[in-house]
């Protein structure tokens, strides 16, 4: 039998034992794809390189299937039920992420050269494709009276992504953009995927409906904490990146809540910050680092920061109303700060410091969130 965490492990810890019940699922159902697919996937998931190694995957990257194992434990269940559904969370999400490199053109993902980059454009949405039909296959194997419940929200999710990711390449390409347009795609991407991973795992344990909507409702508020997060992340990292220059929302003029709720202030820094995303010419890494301090100084940072603090706090008002066990919850709680982590205070700087603690006084990302390395030339990776 798969236990679940222990009483009392950290975040880093119940990723460890995630990652000893989930790679080989997940190995196995890859291992299912005809080649070359099969390998394409490999390499996409840091099993396998161009030159034949094969480099141990950040644990990060399974953070949201282990939301998926966390929430099948709500009754006191373990992660037995769950652990070939967690590995098809991971399919479709991998999917996702594949074909958003795409579009994004993104190069680098978990400090590797992206899938479209490394094989062409063909190659990385043909496993893309392979990848989500293989989730959709892993979960239809699976027993339990809600599991076809699992597979129409596992659809409706999909439908719901890419919707979002549409929404958000038009942002981009518009000058104004409201804020609450900005959230909107928020909720269709990061809200979206959390909350079907929370949901799936009440369903595979077969919990009350009640249940499932709370644990929804949790996955929710975590990400939008998550995404909010992120967003920080960009501008005022963690670690220290080694080009030395973040900020690749700004570089690419993205929407971003944070960037929109600055754009809402009065006065010239302002206008200063309006002037550099308004132009056509690709901005200088002193233009992108100018941008990041008025962010802060027109009182971008500080909403986002506020707003964290209040979603931790509605997640953590949902994940009572789902009616965990004691461990359940302590460990769902344990492990919230993997993604809800932010500093105290409006006291970020460009040299990547960061206080001790966050808003709810845990130790912050920085310092919990296992598998951190230095980040390639360009963006940090960043991973649903």
């Amino acid at each position: 039998m798969v236990s679940p965490a222990d009483p009392g492990r950290t975040a880093e810890e119940i990723l460890v034992a995630s990652r000893a019940v989930l790679d080989p699922a997940l190995r196995a159902a890859v291992g299912r794809l005809p080649e070359p697919l099969r390998g394409f996937a490999e390499f996409h998931y840091g099993w396998a390189g161009s030159g034949g190694g094969a480099p141990e995957g950040l644990l990060s990257r399974l953070r949201m299937p282990t939301l998926v194992l966390l929430s099948a434990d709500v009754n006191g269940d373990g992660w037995d039920g769950a652990v070939e559904a967690a590995a098809a969370w991971s399919l479709m999400g991998n999917h996702t992420l594949i074909h958003d490199d795409i579009m994004d053109r993104d190069s680098h993902r978990r400090g590797r050269p992206t899938l479209w980059t490394a094989f062409g454009t063909a190659a990385a949405l043909q496993t893309g494709n392979a990848l989500l039909a293989l989730a959709f296959e892993l979960l239809s194997e699976q027993s339990g009276r809600k599991i076809p419940a699992a597979i129409g929200r596992m659809g409706r999710t999909v439908q719901v992504m890419g919707a979002g990711q549409v929404a958000d390449m038009d942002l981009e390409a518009r000058t104004e953009v409201a804020l609450e347009e900005s959230m909107a795609v928020v909720e269709a991407k990061a809200c979206r995927v959390m909350s079907f991973a929370c949901e799936l795992g009440g369903l595979c344990a077969g919990s009350a409906d009640d249940q499932i909507e709370a644990l929804s409702a949790f996955g929710h508020h975590l990400g939008v904490a998550c995404q909010l997060q992120d967003d920080l992340e960009d501008l005022w990292p963690t670690v220290n990146w080694v080009d030395g220059v973040h900020g690749s929302d700004i570089r690419r003029r993205k929407k971003t809540p944070m960037l929109l709720a600055a754009l809402r202030a009065q006065g010239a820094d302002r206008d200063r910050l309006a002037g550099l995303y308004c132009s056509d010419t690709p901005l200088s890494d002193t233009q992108i680092r100018q941008a990041a301090e008025l962010v802060k100084s027109c009182g971008g940072s500080g909403w986002a920061l506020q707003t964290i603090e209040e979603h931790m706090d509605l997640a953590a008002q949902s994940l009572n109303r789902a009616r965990p066990t004691p461990r359940a919850h302590r460990e769902l709680k344990a492990f919230a700060s993997v993604f809800g982590c932010t500093a105290t205070g409006d006291d970020r700087s460009l040299t990547g410091s960061v206080p001790d603690s966050d808003l709810h006084g845990r130790p912050c990302r920085g310092d919990t969130t296992p598998g951190t390395q230095q980040a390639p030339q360009g963006a940090p990776p960043r991973d649903t």
